[in-house]
Formats: structure tokens, sequence, C-alpha cells
């Protein structure tokens, strides 16, 4: 059977609670699944020992993604939207749309978000003004060796949505990852397999299906 994920839509009274409940919102009723290593070496073995686990939901137009990490070195140094994050312990999650452009969000666990649109690795653009002022990150510091994180993503401020109000029933692609480039020891995990020589996330045509309930 072909991989996917079947993302689940939270009942909008659980999100009336207090926001630091979310995370337990989305880790209990998430589709759930974890990143594993890609096979590159020297990479392949530094992922060995690293645990990467996220859940997913959405609420209406907005995605949840959730992350914890569990690894040996959390490297944090940027702070700012728009900062090379995938230098530091990073989480990342790729969205496809229908006209085939895909936006990366990839976050650190100061809640520092590159979030950019296009076809291909090259040549792409920062999302609108409007889903930054709308973003919510809630990273969190469990102890030295474990990190987690919560995005609600906006995704009507992006073209993922085709302009419809709701995920409901939309079939996108994508893919999660989970890397640290100036780690002391780089890693590169993925949820779908990428079967290229060398590390490279901005592969679409590894891409999988995230169906929206």
């Amino acid at each position: 059977m072909e991989k996917a994920l079947l993302i689940p839509s939270l009942n909008g009274a659980y999100l009336k609670t207090d926001q630091a409940n979310w995370v337990d919102v989305v880790k209990e009723f998430g589709v759930k699944g974890e990143l594993i290593p890609q096979r590159w070496e020297p990479y392949y073995t530094h992922g060995q020992e690293i645990t990467t686990t996220f859940a997913l939901a959405y609420f209406k137009s907005h995605l949840f993604a959730y992350f914890r990490v569990e690894e040996e070195e959390i490297r944090a140094q940027h702070k700012r939207h728009g900062d090379a994050v995938y230098e530091d312990s990073c989480v990342e999650l790729f969205i496809q749309g229908g006209d085939g452009r895909y936006v990366n969000f990839e976050t650190n666990p100061n809640g520092a978000l590159l979030a950019n649109i296009g076809l291909e690795r090259h040549g792409r653009t920062e999302l609108d003004s409007r889903f930054f002022d709308e973003l919510t990150i809630f990273p969190k510091m469990i102890n030295e060796f474990e990190w987690e994180t919560l995005l609600l993503l906006p995704l009507h401020h992006t073209p993922l949505l085709g302009g419809a109000d709701t995920l409901e029933g939309m079939k996108l692609k994508g893919n999660l990852y989970k890397c640290g480039d100036l780690l002391k020891k780089p890693h590169y995990l993925a949820w779908a397999d990428i079967e290229t020589p060398t590390p490279d996330f901005h592969r679409p045509e590894y891409f999988k299906d995230l169906h929206f309930l």
C-alpha cells in the first residue's frame, strides 16, 4: 500500500481550552508517525542515535504539526523567522499544493521558522507577511536531550489551499524531516524515504499523500 497520512480534523471545543493544552490535544487525536534515518553515510549512523516523532491534525484552514525530538546534542542558535534554522536542531514539514509548488516549513528549538514556496530548491520566495502575523509556535525544552514544538500553521495565507477556506477533503502531498547541518553529528531523517545518492530534502518526487479527513 502506498504510504500516506490520514490527517484528522480537531473538534473546535478542544481548542477553546487553554493553549497550553493544545499539545496534548494534538498528541492524542492527531495522526502519528516517526522519522527514520536516510541511508546516506555517515549521516545514517548518526541518525540512528536520534528519535523524532510527530503528530498532525487540522482545524478548518489551520494545520497543527507537533514534533518531539530526543538527541545527544541540541543546537539552537537562530532566533528570527527566515534564519537558516536547518543549521540547528531542526524539524521540517514540506507540503505541496495542486499547482506543483511546495512550502518548506522548517523550525528549531527557539521557534524560529523558515518558510518559502517554489517548484524546486532554487527560486523560492518567502511566504506573505500575513502568514507570519498569524503563525503560532510553541517550542519547549524538556531536558538537555529532549525538545518538542507545536506549529499552528495558517495555511489560508499560503497558495496551498487554492483559495479554499478549509483543509477538509483536500489531498495534498508532502514529507517530514529532521536535520542539523552544523551539529557535531549531522543527520537526515524523513518520514518517506528519499532515494538519492546524497542528502536532498527538496525532492518532491518522493512526497507522499496527505489526506485531510
